[in-house]
Formats: C-alpha cells, structure tokens, sequence
C-alpha cells in the first residue's frame, strides 16, 4: 500500500495521488475538482460534489481492502500494479476507506 504523502530530501511533502487521476476521478463522477470551488456548479443552480485527493486515497483504500476485489483480481494483485475500478456510489467507498 502507498501512502497518501512522501517526503523529498528537504523535507517537502509530495502528494502520491496525481493531478491526473484526480482529473479521472471528477470528470467520471461528474464532480468539480477542489481548485473549481468558486464555481462548483454544473451551470443549472445544481451544486457539483468537490472531490479532493484525500477522498480519492481513501477510495482506493477501501477498494483495495474488499474481499471481493481481493478474491477476483488476486492473479493480477501478486504480478502487477492494481488497477482501480470506478465503482457506484463513491462517497460511500470514501468513507469504508476512512473507517478503515
């Protein structure tokens, strides 16, 4: 499992969880990305979810954990880097990861 931050020699603080997938994960739950919040509407009075990189961690985390996903993909678990689905309700999956 990564952490959610690593440490550079000057002790700078590094994000592991990318701009791009943070791009990924709003564009695919239709979600406005944290540095959108002064806009984080969909043009139609409705408010847009802002999903932020810690979420995204937390996800992950719960996906990962789910015996299920365990048990279906353990061939590819032992060989390759894990591939995340986009799973329905993704805030529900946020909060298993934070639980966890």
């Amino acid at each position: 499992m990564l952490p959610l931050y690593t440490y550079e020699k000057d002790n700078v603080q590094v994000n592991n969880i990318t701009n791009w997938a943070l791009e990924q994960f709003t564009t695919h739950y239709n979600a406005a990305q944290p540095s959108d919040a002064f806009k984080a509407s969909d043009g139609y009075g409705h408010s847009k979810t802002i999903i932020t990189k810690e979420d995204i961690f937390y996800y992950v985390y719960a996906v990962l954990h789910n015996p299920a996903y365990r048990k279906k993909y353990e061939l590819n678990l032992k060989r390759e880097f894990p591939r995340i689905p986009f799973y329905d309700n993704f805030w529900q999956w946020a909060k298993w990861g934070e639980q966890l």
